[in-house]
């Protein structure tokens, strides 16, 4: 087990209104479904406001692409700027622990703009986070990782999850940070604690993930 101090560590003031890389956030984290639900719109009479509107919940699959079944298959919606090749997804999401792995991720447009000499370099507007997952919970019985999984994982001969001990605040179980599901998040829908990782603790992890996909690429 691996010794707190060299996981975690406190955020100053200065440092939690930073958003330091491996500060830990809640994020709302979305879960991964085989599936896809999507707004349909039932009955409205589109002279009228777009709140007046009626929706429906259907289930849509990538499979059905260019039938009637198709995920797109439906009228623009210009009131939500809504078009004919975009979908509102119904998501599932649930509260959870995040690490920061990358910062100040700028809408590619802006930025697009900014280097053609037509605009100012934009703000920042998302952060790309590593949700955090519970491996084992007290009075949890039929729901933990296994425990062959779980050695592996405290081993740390699986590079695409980094262990989390519980540190009794925000990682209140012992928990893994799963880097094969990043996901962005704007700053507006995330909120931050004074908790983070350790910075050679983290970067060993990257660098032990970047050379396991280095060595799949080579081989």
């Amino acid at each position: 087990m691996e010794d707190l101090g060299q996981v975690y560590r406190k955020l100053t003031t200065a440092e939690k209104a930073r958003h330091v890389l491996g500060q830990i956030f809640w994020i709302p984290a979305y879960l991964h479904m085989q599936d896809y639900y999507v707004v349909r719109i039932g009955q409205w009479d589109r002279l009228a406001p777009i709140t007046s509107a009626q929706f429906r919940i259907e289930k849509k699959s990538f499979h059905g692409l260019g039938r009637n079944a198709d995920l797109y298959h439906h009228m623009p919606i210009p009131e939500l700027k809504l078009k004919m090749d975009e979908e509102l997804v119904v998501k599932k999401v649930k509260r959870r622990p995040a690490v920061l792995i990358l910062r100040e991720g700028a809408d590619p447009r802006r930025t697009a703009t900014h280097f053609s000499g037509l605009g100012p370099r934009p703000n920042p507007n998302s952060h790309v986070f590593a949700p955090v997952i519970s491996l084992r919970k007290e009075d949890n019985l039929g729901s933990d990782y296994p425990q062959p999984f779980i050695d592996k994982v405290i081993a740390e001969e699986l590079p695409e999850f980094i262990h989390l001990p519980a540190e009794g605040t925000i990682i209140k179980n012992e928990s893994m940070a799963v880097l094969t599901q990043l996901q962005s998040h704007a700053e507006n829908a995330v909120e931050e604690t004074d908790l983070a990782l350790d910075a050679v603790y983290l970067g060993a992890a990257l660098e032990t993930f970047w050379q396991d996909l280095e060595g799949q690429f080579l081989s």
